[in-house]
């Protein structure tokens, strides 16, 4: 981003620069899994049995069977790598119908843990009648520790200025299209070959 000083030319905004490499810097702990197998053989080569590990659930369905096989697949895999810290967070958003057969399905899989519901917000106040509420469960393996009933996750969400953007930050991330990549390609070696 670009900030304005005085009448000289633009300069680059020092406090987003430093908010960006701060970004990169934690991508780095975040690993994206598209497939049970990938995941798997990630934990098994770079997990040791004192690690910590947190998973995200979010799957882009609300079919009950779906979400299920995801919470097994992880059972599986902390069972594998004999792993006693975690946390799960299967994210529901407003889906309500997945509610209660996925807190079952966590209660009777993490029988040791601590199994929570939390709403999301977007402030400290529960607005009616706008929107449906959003809501994530979360397993914590240490049931001492305390958990909200209450989140304020949604107030952070892109506005309209910042435009879609892909979620992975690298710069060589398979998910990035091939005319993005050329692109990126050709900006860090010096020649432009896009005309807007």
């Amino acid at each position: 981003m670009l900030a304005k000083s005085g009448d000289s030319l633009a300069v680059e905004d020092p406090d987003m620069v430093a908010a960006k490499t701060h970004a990169l810097s934690e991508f780095d702990h975040v690993h994206p899994f598209t497939s049970a197998a990938d995941l798997k053989a990630a934990l098994s080569r770079d997990v040791l049995v004192g690690h910590k590990m947190a998973v995200i659930i979010d799957a882009g369905t609300s079919r009950l069977k779906v979400n299920s096989a995801y919470i097994d697949v992880c059972k599986e895999i902390l069972t594998e790598c004999n792993l006693s810290k975690y946390a799960i967070g299967i994210v529901l958003g407003p889906r309500l119908d997945l509610m209660d057969s996925l807190m079952k399905r966590c209660q009777q899989l993490f029988k040791s843990c601590r199994t929570v519901l939390i709403q999301l917000t977007a402030g400290p106040t529960q607005r009616l009648g706008k929107a449906l509420p959003s809501f994530l469960i979360l397993v914590h393996s240490d049931a001492s520790v305390p958990l909200p009933y209450s989140a304020e996750l949604l107030k952070h969400r892109s506005e309209s200025m910042e435009q879609p953007r892909l979620r992975c930050m690298s710069k060589m991330c398979c998910f990035r299209s091939s005319t993005e990549m050329a692109l990126l390609i050709s900006r860090l070696s010096g020649t432009t070959t896009h005309n807007p």
